[in-house]
């Protein structure tokens, strides 16, 4: 009798530990739901993550487009004072000769009146008015002289 009797415990013990083995498992509803919200949040942060790439990338290449545009226009306003500078220096120069020519002939209307446009180029409407009235002292009958003199008020 102990002899059947253990081995219907060992046949028992086998037969547990063959179902514990076996057993299949079936994982709870709640279990599932947090699996899918996991997954949710892992699909929703990596879009996210995503998104925020994207639009650094967009405004990245939208800064080095304008600082493109920027360069450019800056280009262009350095030859364009590049030129205002060079015009500038050609008109002080032939001021200089024009005044060196009233030193040696003061009474030479043309001169004054060249000196008074050239002023007037370089925006000093004063000295051009200086410069217009020994003309008009000279010739009170210059036409030309005149019609500035209209410009100049």
């Amino acid at each position: 009798m102990k002899r059947s009797l253990r081995k219907r415990e060992t046949t028992q013990n086998r037969t547990q530990k063959h179902a514990e083995k076996h057993k299949v498992q079936f994982p709870s509803f709640s279990r599932f739901i947090t699996d899918i919200k996991r997954g949710l949040l892992a699909v929703k942060l990596w879009l996210r993550q995503e998104t925020l790439k994207a639009l650094f990338s967009l405004v990245s290449f939208l800064i080095i487009v304008l600082m493109g545009f920027v360069g450019v226009k800056l280009q262009s306003m350095v030859v364009q004072k590049q030129e205002l500078e060079k015009n500038r220096a050609a008109i002080l120069t032939e001021i200089q000769y024009w005044q060196n020519v009233v030193i040696r002939y003061s009474n030479y209307r043309d001169a004054y009146f060249k000196i008074a446009i050239l002023e007037y180029q370089l925006g000093n409407d004063k000295e051009a008015k200086e410069y217009l009235a020994k003309t008009l002292v000279l010739d009170p009958n210059f036409e030309q002289g005149r019609s500035f003199e209209k410009l100049l008020q």
